[in-house]
């Protein structure tokens, strides 16, 4: 921090002058009663700092200002014509030339006698001196001694060093800014133009102009592309005294590039109040902007492709329920026609018929689980937990592949540990292990071997299936639980399915917070599934009531049935006579009301989806007609939770999912109209 700026010398005066002066002064010393009390008064109170060096250099002098001033006296070994400090700062032969006779003013400089290296230094002041150096000339004309007078600048030189540093910081910022930052003068004359603000107008150098030429000069545009009048010019505003925060604008570069830009434009006033100009800082917010854009834009795809999605779904659902109810309407009457022909003892063909049997229960099962996959992937199975047994379940459950095994002429081994129990919906378990047996048998040899094993495992229980079948490739393990995905494609139709059993494992072992696994060895090598779910709190189980079977018909019903499907329709019809029942049967809705005159039925048995009038509309009508004396039941191929709130909604008392059996329909027409509907 130390410097050389400048220096004055003076020529040496004449001997003879010096002594001339010297005698005048001691003439009016002698006028002064002690003239050494007074020059020794002078030198100690002096306000400036003082200094006497002999003439080879040593002090032998200073006043009470220089020990304030640097802290301390120089020690007797100090040596002003060897002080490393005026050595190091270029002074040091200027000091010289003082001893030489001549009178040298110093220029500023920082000086700390704790830094001298000759002499040692313990209390010491840092201080910027302006130095004097004079010689004393002796009688004989020589230098005998020299005067140093010392001058304090150190607020002044601080205060210039803070300056300069505040200035030379400010540069920084403004050279290094990411912001564009422009300054104009109080005429609009810019005199700032810094690299950022350069690399966002695509210039390489300031370029001046006046306000008038600022839009065509740097390429100013409103945001929407038009030339920006210059009284909407941020930094003009700003120059007439208005102060603008987020002004938006644009940049045209030379290179036809477009830049946005977002700033704010102050007013600049001097400590008199006078203007002095205005100062613009800029951001760059292409990228930025850009980049909302694409985001808007990618949330909006996503929107549209999230309404898509649910579309599909919607559609899905829709599907699925129509193709429910499509199934469901040839395997009415087949299922009809069956127990007909099981209640009218006509058994001569009890193969076929039991072909048949199986069959129509395959295709309700797949059914089922096309409804129920539909009802899962859409959130809308409610379970409904209770303690449970897990020996029950796999009764339940074997019952249900007992004829696909039979069939094949498979085993069923279960392994059980006793009371094991869980806090599960039994229906939907049951249907999770009679899935996995049954996909066990159809992936198992004629005459295999299938082993069911429940255990308990810290605070699970564990249900496996374990088959000695073809087994799954290790590539195809974790897709197996896939949505109509098919393990085993290139086997045969006895083993063709529509890929969703062990979904809906899945689906339904995770909603009671459980876990399903597979392991296989391989390719013909068996597969092992197994079941994981919490086990249940071993509460006293209420004892089940006895399974209530169809009560007899105490009386004859008379019964309206309506159904556009004739096979249907006449296949109930009869069934229900065959139950001494007094039954008219019709296709259509205007049909049915016409038979009101010469009948009144009790009991309304009313297909949903028929052409001209639909079930809801026939059961308002005969409601109208008939009043509350008629009990509704409605038939559909749709079994939704939606679908049975509206049919109880439009007044029907029962809502049967084809295809029923006989026993379903005759437990249904001696329902108790009091208890709830549907």
């Amino acid at each position: 921090m130390n410097d050389v700026v400048s220096h004055s010398v003076a020529a040496p005066e004449d001997p003879q002058r010096l002594d001339a002066r010297a005698a005048l002064v001691r003439d009016r010393l002698k006028q002064v009663a002690d003239p050494v009390a007074l020059l020794e008064s002078i030198f100690a109170y002096a306000p400036v700092a003082l200094q006497i060096f002999n003439a080879a250099g040593h002090s032998i002098l200073t006043n009470r200002t220089f020990i304030d001033m640097f802290g301390s006296e120089p020690p007797p070994e100090y040596n002003v014509l060897e002080d490393e400090i005026a050595e190091r700062t270029g002074l040091l032969g200027l000091i010289r030339r003082a001893f030489g006779g001549e009178t040298i003013r110093l220029p500023t400089t920082w000086y700390d006698p704790r830094q001298l290296e000759q002499v040692k230094v313990i209390d010491g002041n840092r201080v910027a001196i302006q130095a004097t150096f004079t010689p004393l000339w002796d009688g004989e004309g020589n230098v005998g001694h020299v005067a140093a007078v010392f001058k304090d600048l150190t607020a002044e030189r601080m205060q210039h060093e803070l300056a300069e540093a505040e200035r030379d910081l400010l540069r920084l910022i403004i050279q290094q800014s990411g912001d564009g930052i422009i300054v104009a003068n109080a005429d609009g004359v810019i005199e700032i133009f810094n690299p950022a603000a350069m690399l966002q107008h695509g210039i390489s150098g300031l370029r001046a102009a006046p306000p008038d030429e600022w839009g065509a000069r740097y390429g100013l545009e409103t945001p929407a592309g038009q030339p920006l009048p210059l009284e909407d010019t941020p930094l003009y505003r700003a120059l007439h005294g208005d102060k603008v925060v987020d002004g938006r604008w644009s940049v045209r570069r030379p290179d036809g590039t477009i830049r946005m830009l977002n700033g704010t434009s102050t007013p600049l006033a001097r400590a008199d109040g006078t203007r002095a100009g205005a100062v613009l800082i800029a951001r760059d917010e292409t990228e930025r902007l850009a980049g909302e854009q694409e985001r808007a834009a990618l949330l909006e795809r996503e929107r549209l492709a999230r309404a898509e999605a649910e579309r599909a779904n919607r559609v899905k659902d829709e599907f699925l329920a129509m193709l429910g109810h499509e199934l469901r309407n040839p395997l009415a009457p087949i299922f009809t026609a069956l127990e007909l022909i099981e209640l009218r003892g006509q058994v001569q063909s009890g193969r076929e018929l039991q072909v048949i049997r199986r069959q129509v229960d395959h295709l309700s099962r797949l059914v089922d689980d096309l409804l129920d996959v539909s009802r899962i992937t859409g959130g809308k199975v409610v379970l409904r937990q209770t303690a449970i047994r897990i020996q029950d379940v796999l009764d339940r459950a074997a019952e249900i592949a007992s004829p696909l095994l039979d069939t094949r002429q498979q085993r069923l081994v279960v392994q059980l540990e006793p009371d094991l129990m869980v806090y599960a919906d039994a229906h939907r378990l049951t249907q999770v292990i009679s899935n996995l047996l049954t996909n066990a048998a159809k992936f198992s040899p004629h005459e295999g071997e299938i082993v069911a094993r429940a255990r308990r495992d810290a605070a699970d229980v564990v249900i496996e299936v374990r088959d000695t079948g073809i087994g799954i490739a290790p590539d195809m393990l974790e897709r197996v639980f896939d949505m109509f995905v098919q393990a085993h494609p290139s086997q045969t139709n006895e083993r063709a399915g529509l890929g969703l059993g062990l979904t809906l494992v899945k689906s339904l072992v995770e909603l009671h917070g459980g876990t399903v696994t597979v392991a296989s060895g391989g390719l013909d090598r068996g597969s092992t599934f197994a079941v994981r779910i919490p086990a249940g709190v071993p509460d006293p189980l209420p004892v089940p009531a006895a399974e209530q079977q169809p009560r007899a018909a105490s009386a004859s019903k008379r019964i309206l049935l309506v159904d556009d499907n004739v096979d249907a329709a006449l296949m109930l019809g009869e069934a229900l006579s065959f139950a001494e029942h007094d039954v008219v049967v019709a296709h259509d809705g205007p049909t049915a009301l016409s038979k009101l005159a010469q009948f009144t039925p009790e009991v309304a048995i009313l297909d949903l989806g028929m052409p001209v009038m639909d079930g809801y509309e026939l059961a308002s009508l005969l409601r109208e007609q008939l009043g509350d004396s008629v009990l509704l039941v409605a038939l559909s191929g749709y079994g939704q939770p939606g679908d049975r709130a509206r049919t109880a909604a439009a007044g029907f008392h029962l809502h049967l999912v084809k295809p029923v059996t006989c026993n379903d329909v005759l437990a249904a027409i001696q329902h108790d109209r009091a208890l709830p509907r549907a």
